[in-house]
């Protein structure tokens, strides 16, 4: 469990800032508020939110989580801070009177008194929430109510610390240190090697950073050189001496485009991983219009950006900060990136340490008494190369440079690997030299003791140790998250000398750490949305599991790099755990809008002899189409599976069969062929039927209970999703449950039951709620926003749609976002509010000639008279 202290606020300074908030509270810091049921639903997100990531700081136990979510979100919602009406100024009092309701009993009078701000709970709340306040205000844009309320927050706050004496100094700053660590968003790793002999260039990257920070222009540097120079201790030192000015955002994204077996990375891939670190919750799949969402992204944000490893100017020519930005873009390479433009020639090569500095890396850490000129001669045999000097400066521990100097001879060009293999036989056992040599053998480009671990069969807790030494010997490189690294110039040998070690078989090794791969993968998605019922589960155990949805997608997301090759090393030596690994990891990478990434995976899948991944490949691949509107290419993966599972009885392929009919069937019913979509429902239905597979059955009954819907036969609808109703109670399939009701919703509303229409949509929404399943939660709230819009309760209607498009925009929905800006400009038209109306319209058009959906673009048209 964490304390208030980790996270810079003292007990002390919050008593204090409470104090004067009390004394102030709605006087000269009071700002009117925009208390709409719009800004209302979005604080209740936000409130939501911060609850949650409070808990996961807090409770290490899931089922403590929960119960600490429960004790304070299960109550009535306008009761929540920042909800009932109360300023972000007094969210800190807000929370020692929430806290309370839970923790504190009541006086003498019956009264709850607030708790004292020393409580364990309040500081962890205050930050999580102000945090996702602050997200949630920049995601709306600056011109809203959210935004402007955070605008008035900081504003309060600064009048607020300045007027008091006691709080300024060190404990002033710690307020706004706080505040800003809470909101930082960083993935550039902390430098750990020793750094001699570059003062100037950090000195200089740093100084241009903090330039571009204070509005000088945006700040563009290289730094390029040989392997094993220093570039990247370089630039995350200067980096590290420039962070304070990036309050904000510092993203870091490594190339691997020296170290073997690494794939290329496209400017696409480049920018898909960037924007998926800026956190924006859609990605649009052309690569203008990315390279046009992070050029305005960097224009209105002050960000820090580290680019490792780059290996030709064609990867970073699109990734530039416009003119005016104030952000900071450092590069390295070992090529000079001919052809890109640098603001100023900011181009810095790191060339070979000063004899000098070379001598004193060496003698970094070493007390014997050494021969200058002995190491003057070894320094100079490397070439003074700061990466070799590490390697002999670890030697110089126990042998005398006079016999290191000769075997820096002897090893000429191979230097490197000589060391490596002297410093593995001075490890203190077999058992270090073992971890050691699992290093090599792993796919990388990083790992963590875990995967390691599951090499060797040693425990995780053993291989920690035996990484963290190793690390003290420079044979492997610390990473943030607990993870290692080989050094790309090691990576080109190491595997070599793991082939040559006795790992006890080297396919039972690769089997051991695909199996906890595809079990660890398998965990961390089902933890976040659920188990994938059209996949087998693996079997989980502790040593896999994780404690809640937030450690796992933490977990996801540091081990990326890991998990793709991994994932790849499987598919090409046809490994029986690869098509459930590539499987699940693409269903992950989806969900998340990565759909690049996970169309690399499902593209070598398909290439692979066996049947089972070009199926699931191409099911994989039909989705990802299909859910970024491309419905035809969608169509062409569909029947591809279709052709690869013709004329089999295997009941598993039958299954991928009615999936696939269920996807044919969506696209039909989107276009309007609703022939052509019920007959593909209908063979899902039969499929389903016969092999007993009530997942896809109940699909199939929503596919044409919607068909029937749609064309007025709404009892016969009504039944329909009541018998996919039926199904969820023999197979606990909520995701079926929330978008059946939602179904009966739709119907119950076009028969004008308003009071029956509301109730299955909120039941349908507190169900998709339990399980996080954000699609349904939008569907639903669209629902009730319908709902509310006949009957004229205009404020409600728009909550609601506001609600339904933040939930679209969290998993990527441009159909459901569409959908949701289409009902909005149906709800001011019918208001009388026509430039709302159009500015609504305007969006969902835009959304539907970027899907292509033409059937949908003529019925908008037509509708509205707006034009």
């Amino acid at each position: 469990m964490i304390e208030p202290g980790q996270f810079g606020l003292s007990g002390m300074l919050l008593k204090l800032l409470l104090s004067q908030v009390k004394s102030r509270r709605r006087t000269q810091l009071m700002r009117r508020g925009q208390d709409t049921p719009e800004v209302r639903s979005a604080l209740g997100f936000v409130v939501e939110d911060g609850v949650k990531e409070a808990a996961r700081a807090l409770f290490t136990d899931a089922e403590d989580q929960a119960s600490f979510e429960r004790a304070l979100l299960e109550r009535d919602r306008d009761d929540w801070p920042l909800v009932n009406g109360s300023y972000p100024i007094d969210l800190a009092e807000e929370i020692c009177i929430w806290v309370a309701t839970i923790k504190a009993p009541p006086d003498e009078t019956g009264q709850i008194p607030p708790i004292d701000p020393d409580h364990e709970f309040v500081a962890p709340l205050l930050l999580a929430i102000l945090a996702q306040f602050k997200h949630w205000a920049q995601r709306r844009g600056d011109d809203s109510p959210l935004a402007e309320m955070w605008s008035n927050y900081r504003h309060d706050l600064a009048a607020l610390t300045s007027s008091v004496p006691a709080m300024e100094g060190p404990q002033d700053g710690a307020i706004q240190e706080t505040l800003a660590s809470a909101s930082r968003k960083s993935t550039i790793p902390t430098p750990l090697r020793y750094l001699v002999g570059r003062a100037s260039e950090v000195n200089a990257l740093a100084a241009g950073a903090r330039r571009a920070a204070a509005g000088d222009g945006p700040f563009v540097a290289l730094v390029h050189g040989r392997g094993g120079a220093g570039k990247s201790v370089l630039v995350h030192q200067a980096a590290a001496d420039a962070s304070e000015d990036f309050p904000e955002w510092q993203l870091y994204v490594s190339l691997h485009s020296w170290t073997p077996g690494q794939p290329r990375r496209t400017p696409a891939n480049l920018l898909e991983e960037l924007l998926h670190q800026a956190r924006h919750l859609t990605i649009p799949p052309d690569l203008a219009t990315r390279v046009d969402r992070w050029r305005n992204w960097m224009a209105e944000h002050q960000a820090l950006v580290i680019l490792d490893d780059v290996l030709d100017a064609a990867q970073v020519s699109e990734l530039m900060p416009p003119a005016g930005s104030r952000c900071a873009l450092m590069m390295t390479s070992r090529n000079t990136l001919t052809g890109l433009r640098l603001p100023g020639d900011q181009s810095i090569e790191a060339r070979p340490l000063k004899p000098s500095d070379a001598v004193a890396l060496l003698r970094h850490g070493n007390d014997a008494d050494l021969d200058q000129g002995d190491l003057d001669a070894l320094a100079a045999a490397v070439n003074h190369n700061p990466k070799a000097l590490d390697a002999l400066g670890q030697q110089l521990r126990s042998v005398q440079p006079s016999l290191l100097l000769q075997r820096v001879k002897d090893a000429g060009s191979d230097v490197l690997e000589v060391m490596y293999r002297e410093a593995l036989q001075q490890l203190a056992s077999d058992v270090f030299r073992r971890t050691a040599y699992a290093c090599g053998f792993h796919p990388g480009p990083d790992f963590e003791a875990a995967s390691i671990g599951a090499i060797t069969g040693a425990s995780e807790y053993t291989t920690a140790e035996h990484l963290r030494m190793l690390a003290s010997h420079h044979l492997v490189k610390t990473l943030p998250h607990y993870r290692f690294q080989l050094h790309d110039q090691d990576a080109k040998f190491v595997p070599t000398i793991a082939a040559e070690a006795d790992l006890q078989g080297p396919e039972e090794a690769r089997d051991r750490l695909v199996a906890w791969m595809r079990q660890r993968v398998s965990a961390a998605v089902s933890q976040i949305w659920g188990t994938n019922t059209t996949t087998e589960p693996a079997a989980l155990t502790d040593e896999h599991a994780f404690t809640g949805p937030g450690p796992a997608e933490a977990w996801l997301n540091a081990a990326t790099a890991e998990i793709l090759a991994t994932t790849l090393a499987a598919i090409d030596a046809q490994h029986v755990d690869a098509v459930t690994l590539a499987d699940e990891f693409a269903r992950w990478l989806r969900l998340t809008n990565r759909y690049d990434l996970a169309t690399v995976v499902l593209a070598d899948l398909s290439e692979n002899p066996n049947l089972d991944g070009q199926i699931k490949a191409a099911a994989g691949l039909g989705r990802i189409a299909q859910f970024r509107g491309r419905w035809q290419q969608a169509a062409v993966h569909y029947q591809t599976l279709l052709r690869l599972t013709d004329g089999t009885d295997n009941p598993e392929y039958l299954r991928d069969r009615a999936g696939n009919h269920i996807g044919l069937g969506r696209i039909a019913r989107l276009q309007d062929r609703w022939p052509e979509a019920e007959e593909h429902f209908q063979t899902a239905l039969r499929l389903a039927e016969a092999t007993e597979h009530a997942f896809a059955e109940s699909r199939a009954l929503i596919g044409l209970a919607d068909l029937a819907r749609l064309q007025g036969q709404l009892d016969e609808a009504d039944r329909l999703f009541q018998q996919a109703l039926d199904i969820f109670q023999n197979t606990n399939d909520q995701p079926v449950q929330a978008i059946a009701l939602s179904g009966r919703g739709a119907v119950a509303r076009e028969q004008h039951r308003w009071i029956e229409a509301e109730d299955f949509y909120k039941e349908a929404l507190r169900i998709a709620q339990a399980i996080n399943d954000r699609i349904a939660q939008s569907i639903a709230m669209r629902g009730i926003g319908a709902t509310a819009r006949a009957q004229h309760n205009w404020e409600e209607a728009q909550a609601h749609y506001q609600a339904a498009i933040d939930f679209a925009d969290a998993t990527g929905d441009q159909v459901g976002r569409a959908m949701a800006f289409e009902g909005l400009a149906r709800m001011h038209t019918a208001a009388e509010r026509n430039d709302e109306a159009r500015a609504a319209l305007d969006i969902a058009l835009k959304h539907y000639r970027e899907l292509d959906w033409t059937e949908r673009i003529d019925r908008c048209l037509h509708a509205f008279d707006l034009y």
